[in-house]
C-alpha cells in the first residue's frame, strides 16, 4: 500500500511506483540517520559533522515529499525533490569546487532520474540547466570572482569518500534497475495482452466462420424451400391438367356403373375396374404432390426408384407440353436411409432442367428429344444419371452452372438456384458427389454418386 501508486497512466504508473520506492527508501534511510544524530548527541559530548537540526529538517521534507506523493501529487513531488537535489549539488560546486566529484555525480544522478521520473522532455532541459549552473559556476571560481574552499584538495583520499561516491552510483544503479524492471513488466503485460487478443481474434475468426456457415446453411435451406415451392408453382397447373383425365374418366365410369341393368353385371365389372384405376392415377398423384408441399424433413428408409416415378409423374405434363420423352430405366430397387424430400428434389431439378434443354429446339428440327434416366447400384454408392440430347451447355459455362443465381434460362422460367441447391443437398444430406458432362448443341449427361446408408446415423431420428 505505500509504495503503490496513484496514477492513472500506464508511464505515470511506472515512474510513480519507481518515485515512491527510492523516496521512501531515503525517508527510512534519513530517520535512520535522524534517530543516530539524537542517540549519539545525548549520550557524547563531542558533536562532530552535520548540525542535528539540519538532519531532522532533511529528515522531515523527504517525509513530507513522501506524503504529498501518496496524496496524489505525485509530479509535483517529483519536481521538488529533483530541485532540492539540484541546489545542494549546486551549493557543493559553489562552496568546494567545480571539480568536486560529488557535485558531478549527483549532477548525473539528477539527469538520470529527471528522464526517469518526468520524462524525456524535462530530462533535456534539465540538462541544459545543469550544464549552465556547471559552467556558471566554473567561471566564477576561474574569474576569482568567488572563492571556494578547497582544503579537501590538501587532505588525503578517505574512506568517507569512497562510501560517498558509492552510495551515489548505487542510488543511479538502483534507479536504473526499477526503471529497466518496470519496462520489463510493461513489456510482458504488452505481450501477454497481444497473445490473448491474438487468441481472442482467432477464436472471433473461428466464431464468424461458424456463423457465417451455419447463416448460408440456413439460407441456402430457404432458398431450397423457396426453389421448391416455385417450382411447384410452375408444375400447379400440368398437375392440375393430369388430374382432370382421372377424374373425368372417374365421373363417366361411376355414371355408366350407376345407370347399368342388372343383367349388365360384366360390363359394371368393367366400369368398376375402370373407376378404380382412375381413382388409383389420382391417390398416386395426391401422394407426389403431398410430399412436395410437406414441411417435415424427418430422414426413414425409402426407395429411390418410388420417387423418381413420383417425380417423373409430377413432370409428365412438362415433358408432353415439350413433347419431350422420359425413359426411366431403374436397373433394381435401391433403399436407403436419408430424406426422401430432399432426393425427389435433387431428381425434379435435374429433369425439369433436362426438359429445358429442349425450349430452345424446334418439335420439327431433326433432334431426338428423349430424356434418358438410370438408376443403379455401383459398389456401396447408388448412381444416378440423367441424359439429354438438348441444347447442351457452352465450355465457358461448365465451371458457372452451380453457383447461386447464374442461369442462362429467361428471368420467367428460372432463378439460377436450382443446380446450385441441388449440389449442395446431394454434398451435405447425402454425402456424395455430382458430375456433368456436355457441350453446346450436344448431349447433356449430369450423374450423381453417393452412399447408400442402411442404418441412421448416431442421434438421428428414423
Amino acid at each position: 500500500y505505500l509504495l503503490s501508486p496513484k496514477s492513472a497512466g500506464e508511464d505515470a504508473t511506472r515512474r510513480e511506483r519507481i518515485f515512491n520506492i527510492l523516496l521512501f527508501g531515503i525517508v527510512i534511510f534519513s530517520t535512520y540517520a535522524c534517530i543516530a544524530f539524537f542517540v549519539n548527541n545525548l549520550f557524547t559530548s563531542a558533536r562532530e559533522g552535520a548540525s542535528i537540526y539540519l538532519v531532522i529538517i532533511a529528515t522531515a521534507l523527504f517525509w513530507s515529499l513522501f506524503i504529498l506523493s501518496k496524496k496524489g501529487f505525485y509530479k509535483i513531488s517529483a519536481h521538488i525533490f529533483i530541485i532540492i537535489l539540484f541546489l545542494g549539488a549546486s551549493y557543493t560546486l559553489l562552496s568546494w569546487g567545480a571539480d568536486v566529484a560529488q557535485g558531478l555525480l549527483i549532477f548525473a544522478l539528477l539527469v538520470v532520474m529527471s528522464g526517469i521520473l518526468i520524462g524525456t522532455r524535462f530530462s533535456i532541459i534539465f540538462t541544459s540547466i545543469c550544464l549552465l549552473a556547471l559552467f556558471s559556476i566554473s567561471y566564477l571560481q576561474l574569474s576569482h570572482i568567488i572563492e571556494p574552499n578547497i582544503y579537501w584538495k590538501n587532505q588525503s583520499f578517505r574512506y568517507n569518500d569512497i562510501i560517498m561516491y558509492a552510495i551515489t552510483l548505487g542510488v543511479m544503479t538502483l534507479i536504473s534497475w526499477l526503471f529497466n524492471k518496470e519496462i520489463e513488466k510493461s513489456l510482458h503485460r504488452a505481450r501477454s495482452a497481444e497473445a490473448g487478443l491474438k487468441k481472442e481474434r482467432d477464436s472471433l475468426e473461428v466464431k464468424v466462420r461458424e456463423r457465417t456457415k451455419e447463416l448460408k446453411e440456413s439460407q441456402i435451406e430457404k432458398m431450397s424451400q423457396l426453389y421448391r415451392f416455385a417450382e411447384f408453382g410452375k408444375m400447379a397447373g400440368g398437375i392440375f391438367h393430369d388430374l382432370v383425365n382421372p377424374l373425368t374418366a372417374l365421373s363417366l365410369n361411376l355414371n355408366e356403373l350407376r345407370n347399368s341393368k342388372p343383367k349388365e353385371f360384366a360390363v359394371a365389372n368393367t366400369y368398376l375396374e375402370q373407376a378404380l384405376k382412375a381413382s388409383g392415377r389420382v391417390d398416386s398423384f395426391m401422394v407426389a404432390l403431398r410430399e412436395q408441399i410437406q414441411k417435415e424433413e424427418t430422414k426413414k428408409f425409402f426407395s429411390l426408384k418410388n420417387e423418381l416415378n413420383q417425380s417423373i409423374q409430377l413432370l409428365d405434363y412438362k415433358a408432353r407440353k415439350a413433347n419431350v420423352q422420359i425413359k426411366f430405366l431403374p436397373e433394381e430397387n435401391i433403399e436407403t436411409y436419408g430424406n426422401p424430400l430432399k432426393f425427389s428434389q435433387i431428381a425434379l431439378n435435374l429433369i425439369s432442367n433436362a426438359i429445358d434443354a429442349y425450349a430452345g429446339i424446334n418439335i420439327g428440327e431433326d433432334r431426338r428429344r428423349e430424356i434418358l434416366i438410370k438408376l443403379y447400384k455401383s459398389g456401396e454408392n447408388a448412381s444416378l444419371l440423367v441424359h439429354d440430347w438438348g441444347c447442351g451447355i457452352p465450355k465457358e459455362n461448365l465451371a458457372k452452372i452451380y453457383n447461386p443465381f447464374f442461369t442462362t434460362k429467361s428471368k420467367e422460367n428460372g432463378m439460377g438456384i436450382g443446380l446450385s441447391t441441388t449440389k449442395n443437398i446431394i454434398e451435405k444430406d447425402f454425402g456424395g458427389s455430382i458430375d456433368v458432362q456436355g457441350r453446346e448443341n450436344q448431349a447433356t449427361i449430369f450423374l450423381v454418386h453417393f452412399p447408400i446408408t442402411c442404418e441412421a446415423r448416431e442421434g438421428e431420428k428414423v
